[in-house]
């Protein structure tokens, strides 16, 4: 079982400046019933752990679009 806190940064091309950050938290944990990449994961926003962003569950990958 991992928690790990996330920074994804995005570059417009040719830009030096940062397009947007987002800030992450990402709860992941070996899940060995998936034959793909045998992990699980559901990651959070980080203002808020209790808003959900997307997850995968060995099954199906869960993506959420949240207005700021």
């Amino acid at each position: 079982m991992l928690f790990n806190s996330v920074e994804c940064v995005s570059y417009q091309p040719g830009d030096t400046v940062p397009f947007y950050v987002i800030h992450e938290f990402v709860y992941e944990y070996d899940n060995p019933k998936d034959s793909t990449i045998r992990v699980s994961f559901a990651s959070f926003d980080a203002k808020n752990t209790t808003r959900i962003k997307d997850g995968y569950d060995g099954m199906v990958r869960l993506l959420i679009w949240q207005a700021p």
